[in-house]
């Protein structure tokens, strides 16, 4: 009984290594946290996490991440860096700027994740970016990925 134990601890800890290096590539590959990328440090001050608000709204609508990018670097080049800037603004010079990011013009909790984050020595929420980023990419194709390392998506570390 305890040998069956054993084993079966041993097959658990297996696993969980392959699903850490897995979510070590996907992170990898596909990059974290889109605060970052945004030059944002939520750790920083509230400040920071004004902005990331702002940002997470513009993620937040059905628009791909690229327009979303494009717009939050517009409204902060137009003085707009938290929701309360925002609404400080009229509505006409609101439209113009999410009509010139783009954002107008186009149409409008894992279980175990921390633990896994942690296995693979990455900030969960840099995985939890990088799982949304590979459920985006694959889009409708999903049915077709072979999943798991042999997704085409993820590019196999060296």
């Amino acid at each position: 009984m305890t040998s069956e134990r054993s084993r079966a601890s041993q097959r658990a800890g297996r696993h969980r290594t392959g699903l850490a290096s897995l979510a070590a590539r996907v992170v990898e590959s596909l990059g974290g946290r889109y605060s970052v990328e945004l030059g944002i440090d939520v750790d920083a001050n509230e400040d920071e996490i004004e902005r990331w608000a702002l940002a997470a709204t513009l993620f937040g609508a059905r628009i791909s991440a690229t327009i979303a990018e494009r717009t939050f670097a517009i409204l902060e080049q137009a003085g707009v860096r938290s929701i309360a800037d925002a609404g400080r603004r009229d509505v006409g010079t609101l439209i113009e700027l999410l009509d010139a990011g783009g954002l107008l013009a186009r149409g409008a909790g894992v279980v175990g994740l921390r633990e896994l984050a942690a296995a693979a020595q990455i900030d969960a929420r840099d995985l939890e970016a990088g799982l949304v980023r590979l459920s985006l990419a694959h889009g409708r194709r999903i049915r077709d990925c072979p999943g798991g390392r042999n997704c085409t998506l993820i590019i196999p570390t060296s």
